[in-house]
């Protein structure tokens, strides 16, 4: 009997840490990820779990079989490339410029490093380079210490003309950036050299000719060994690359109409407002880019005055992830000082914002109960001495930006409450940090 109780005792605690009961988001987010892309569309990932559920989606459930999905890291591999020289499904073979020679394994496009020419003032052509490559020209090979060589980048920089009648006449451009439209795209390599996969990327980009859109996630976007963040579109939680240069890097560009469409209308969000589903703390990691895709386009939307479609888009938000089901986190520390920006515009009538009414007090639920958990949990760590630097920090930031969106609202009151917390435990985590 007493053998017996361990194991019973056991189940009863850790079920439901292991309960997958319900939990429908991996799928859905693989959905959402597909339904972002055009038609016949190239989708890069970064790894596995962000591409066995676009593969499980695709390969079980018959979704968007004319995207192609492609894991950024096996593009460094010549059998990962050759698959996708090849149709797949729906979906077209890849309109590479280079042949599958070019990217053999221990061949000359294994790694490609940068050795600058001084011939060259700037950025190389991106089309010669490939060219280059194809011809096999002596002039780009290095030695190595094998005795074997490696092809070589002449410059730091590289640039692509653009057609721009012809993209236009795609009707790609979306009608909110075309003032951002470029005649020609140029990036710098980041670090010492392109990997294979970078080079078939660039290949890519330069022989789709706009005809077959490339998208890309946020793990594939920062793992490119060239800085291509600023011609990408973000349509969705996925981003198109365009000859559409954003003016300021640090943000998304957004096409409204597209992504208003996506994230409104068309992404799922299955049981994610259903507090019980049992969601450990890297699943609900896992829903943070979606949060951020809302701020994102909220943002974007009130920058271009559509002030009403900004409010339905944080509210959206708060309705398919609620707190009691997805804990709020730093997004929706922003959302404060969107709701409130948005409630100014409609108390002072400078706008119309017709839906929702309850701007103010939207924010301030989301200020209330991040600041009681914030508390609880600080006031654990001093009470046991046991500090999460980091944590704090997060914590710390997450009550500052709570403050700064008040005071910037003209709500003193609340500001100076917010911003007494935030000093009480400010101090404590500066000793903590000694």
């Amino acid at each position: 009997i007493i053998g017996l109780a361990i194991p019973t005792i056991m189940v009863a605690e850790n079920w439901d840490d292991h309960d997958r009961s319900d939990r429908y988001f991996s799928v859905d987010a693989a959905k959402n990820y597909l339904e972002t892309c055009a038609p016949n569309a190239i989708i890069f990932t970064g790894g596995d779990n962000d591409t066995f559920p676009l593969w499980y989606v695709q390969e079980v459930e018959g979704v968007r079989t004319d995207v192609r999905v492609v894991v950024l890291s096996y593009f460094n591999t010549d059998w990962y490339i050759s698959q996708m020289m090849r149709d797949a499904y729906e979906s077209e073979p890849l309109p590479f410029g280079l042949s599958l020679k070019n990217y053999q394994q221990g061949g000359l496009n294994d790694y490609l490093p940068v050795v600058e020419n001084p011939n060259i003032k700037g950025a190389i052509n991106a089309n010669r380079f490939l060219d280059l490559i194809k011809e096999e020209r002596k002039a780009l090979q290095i030695p190595l210490s094998t005795g074997s060589y490696y092809n070589s980048v002449p410059a730091k920089a590289m640039f692509m003309n653009v057609d721009v009648n012809k993209v236009k006449s795609l009707g790609i451009v979306p009608e909110n950036l075309k003032d951002r439209i470029v005649d020609r795209m140029q990036w710098s390599i980041k670090g010492r050299g392109l990997e294979k996969s970078d080079l078939a990327v660039i290949d890519l980009l330069a022989n789709s000719n706009w005809e077959r859109p490339i998208y890309m996630n946020t793990t594939s976007l920062a793992s490119v060994n060239f800085d291509i963040r600023k011609y990408a579109v973000q349509e969705g939680i996925a981003y198109r690359i365009l000859p559409i240069q954003n003016p300021n890097p640090q943000d998304y560009q957004v096409d409204l109409e597209r992504m208003y469409d996506n994230v409104m209308n068309k992404y799922q969000w299955r049981e994610l407002d259903n507090p019980d589903v049992y969601y450990s703390e890297d699943y609900r990691n896992f829903c943070l880019n979606h949060r951020s895709a809302f701020n994102s386009l909220a943002i974007s939307l009130m920058e271009d005055g559509q002030y009403d479609k900004a409010a339905e888009v944080v509210a959206k938000s708060l309705e398919v992830m609620p707190n009691k089901s997805i804990p709020y986190d730093y997004f929706n520390m922003q959302q404060v000082g969107i709701l409130l920006e948005l409630d100014q515009l409609e108390t002072n009538g400078g706008s119309e914002v017709d839906a929702p009414s309850n701007l103010k007090s939207m924010a301030d639920n989301i200020s209330e109960i991040t600041v009681k958990n914030t508390s609880e949990m600080l006031d654990y760590m001093i009470r046991k001495q046991n500090y999460n630097l980091q944590e704090m920090q997060q914590m710390l930031i997450s009550l500052n930006t709570i403050t700064r969106a008040y005071r910037s609202s003209g709500y003193n009151e609340e500001a100076k409450k917010y911003e007494e917390i935030f000093n009480k435990y400010y101090q404590t985590f500066q000793n903590a940090s000694r």
